[in-house]
């Protein structure tokens, strides 16, 4: 979402229609509107919720903020081909179990240290320990070597076809090694609320409960960036106070769908607001998903599970809940995921094959033959089954 009166709105959608997809605030639209936006100007963000942290080396909830100041070996565009960013060349062994990546000469951290193989060294293994995803995507990574500033070359035990789509700006900042002392706990360094890092913005204040700012980096190694020379994150808990900034042109960018959907229409009827579905497919939407405890006897059974599945009306839930915004899905994955989302086919096609007013009957008679008391999902079952269509 973007305002128009600060910014062209022209400018900013063309920058966010050629956005890397890691880049920065909307997944990757931030800095590229940013980059066609006139020189000397400052772009307000939103985001409804305050982070703990502004790094995501450690600490994923600060994702969106994360690439102004720190940047990732890749980028990626909007097909998910990974793009040169801290590094320049990258080879992968045909048997998957080496990669080889020729780091950006030059490039210096935000305190005036060169940026060197070291600090990518240090920050996979360190990622591989701490970072909640991490643990499982560098699991295989069994030794990281630095044959020099400008090369590093890991070492896995057995191949992980997603390793390079983990070393964005996002998913693994590149972090100086040199602010961090051995021994020292990485999840509470001050590099974590006050990063340093090599990126188009330095690090300038954080006031909690109000706002963030980040200054032009003058010394950036790509001399054509950044072309605004401030960025202000607001955090802004209130719903309606956040469509209202919109309307008022208080904030020019907001994440994902930073306002309530009932209000969608109404700033879009303004002609101030522009929307735009570009720029998620790093980071997409997440799915709402009812998941079971198996270790329950009672979910453990498929049928409950399936009994369970029979109550639930995804196209009613899109309409009263999500005003149509929504995707209903048949797959776990999102449909932003491509390469594993399940487009055609139903995994559930014991709900597919029966109309929707027959669900909550078929759900009862499961349970009732399971002698599962279904008092409370029956009234469930057939409150949604009632819903207009």
């Amino acid at each position: 979402m973007t305002h128009s009166t600060k910014l062209s709105r022209r400018a900013v959608l063309a920058g966010l229609a050629a956005a890397p997809a890691t880049a920065g605030l909307l997944t990757g639209g931030l800095i590229p509107s940013v980059a066609f936006a006139q020189e000397g100007t400052v772009v307000t963000m939103m985001a409804p919720n305050e982070a703990p942290a502004l790094l995501s080396f450690v600490n994923t909830s600060s994702l969106i903020w994360s690439a102004h100041v720190s940047e990732g070996l890749l980028e990626f565009d909007h097909d998910m081909n990974p793009t040169p960013l801290l590094a320049t060349e990258w080879d992968v062994s045909e048997d998957g179990l080496t990669y080889t990546f020729k780091l950006r000469e030059g490039v210096k951290w935000h305190d005036g240290e060169d940026f060197t193989s070291e600090d990518v060294k240090f920050t996979i293994l360190t990622s591989k320990e701490f970072h909640s995803r991490n643990r499982s995507t560098f699991a295989q990574i069994t030794e990281v070597e630095t044959p020099d500033d400008h090369t590093v070359i890991l070492h896995l035990a057995n191949p992980t076809s997603f390793l390079l789509r983990a070393f964005s700006s996002m998913e693994t900042p590149i972090v100086p090694s040199h602010l961090y002392a051995e021994g020292e706990n990485v999840l509470t360094h001050p590099n974590n609320t006050a990063p340093i890092g090599t990126g188009p913005f330095v690090f300038r204040e954080w006031v909690r409960g109000s706002h963030v700012l980040w200054d032009k980096n003058t010394a950036y190694w790509n001399p054509e960036l950044p072309k605004v020379d401030r960025l202000v994150a607001r955090f802004i808990p209130d719903a309606a106070a956040r469509t209202i900034a919109f309307e008022t042109g208080d904030i020019d960018i907001g994440y994902r769908t930073p306002i309530p959907f009932r209000d969608i229409e109404q700033l879009q009827a303004t002609g101030v607001v522009d929307f735009t579905e570009q720029g998620y497919a790093y980071d997409p939407p997440n799915i709402i998903i009812v998941e079971a405890n198996l270790r329950d006897p009672l979910l453990a059974d498929i049928r409950i599970r399936q009994a369970i599945a029979h109550c639930i009306d995804r196209e009613m839930i899109n309409r009263v809940v999500f005003f149509n915004y929504a995707t209903p899905s048949a797959s776990p994955v999102v449909p932003y995921h491509k390469d594993f989302h399940l487009a055609e086919g139903n995994p559930m096609p014991w709900i597919s094959t029966a109309p929707r007013r027959c669900w909550p009957r078929r759900a009862t008679r499961v349970a009732s033959a399971l002698r599962w008391n279904m008092s409370a999902m029956t009234s469930v079952c057939w409150v949604n089954s009632c819903a207009p269509h």
